[in-house]
């Protein structure tokens, strides 16, 4: 992989240091907690540093790594969630952007492993169809690459069990919105468990086959409305 040229990879820096301050600003992440990278055009890889508020990076710091995760700009040490974000995109080449966060409500759901599989709205499972439980392993940890493994090419968000939540997507702006889509139907299913009770809703298994592609943004889809409305 070619070096990136400072000029070219500003844009880039810039959109994670926006990200990442939109993350503290709707309390998905404190502290230094959470980790942010995306691919950059030539295939190399800008990431955030550990132990650093997500809210308050500035583009001189952040990280550029080959695909290897070799440092090639930077001196602070990279995210410990490094050997996962290399995984995800050695795996998902459809993959551009990785948001990993502390999202309270459905951090909850992995801490009381509890996935986020319930049909019961369906821009979920239209965006995201399911968001499943990964079983617990350290951070930071190869054995946290094998947990995660099994559920890449299914999903597009993740709890970790005992941990957060890792969302991807074509781009960081996209990884972002899934985040927040994984915290507000936490929100909605945590309200259904106080009411007592949940309504699915009818056809779930012709919402789930509308749009079978890893990272399709479903609303897109022609027939999709019409799959909708038959399925009702």
């Amino acid at each position: 992989m070619t070096n990136e040229k400072a000029s070219d990879s500003l844009p880039f820096k810039e959109k994670l240091v926006a990200v990442g301050k939109a993350l503290q600003e709707r309390g998905l992440i404190l502290g230094g907690e959470g980790n942010l990278s995306l691919r950059l055009p030539n295939g190399n890889l800008l990431v955030t540093p550990a132990r650093v508020s997500k809210g308050h990076l500035n583009t001189r710091i952040l990280l550029i790594l080959d695909p290897k995760g070799n440092v090639l700009e930077g001196k602070l040490p990279p995210s410990s969630e490094l050997l996962l974000h290399l995984h995800i995109y050695r795996t998902r080449k459809d993959v551009g952007g990785i948001v990993h966060a502390h999202p309270p409500c459905a951090t909850g759901f992995a801490c009381a492993g509890m996935s986020l599989d319930m049909p019961i709205l369906a821009e979920m499972l239209i965006m995201l169809k399911s968001v499943p439980l990964v079983p617990y392993a350290n951070p930071g940890s190869i054995e946290l690459v094998e947990s995660i493994t099994p559920y890449l090419e299914e999903s597009d968000a993740f709890l970790l069990a005992n941990h957060g939540v890792v969302a991807v997507g074509p781009d960081l702006e996209t990884a972002l919105q899934r985040m927040e889509l994984v915290e507000q139907f936490a929100k909605v299913a945590l309200i259904t468990y106080q009411l007592g009770r949940q309504n699915p809703l009818p056809g779930t298994n012709i919402l789930r086959r509308i749009c079978p592609i890893p990272g399709c943004l479903a609303f897109s889809c022609p027939n999709l409305w019409k799959s909708l409305f038959a399925a009702i």
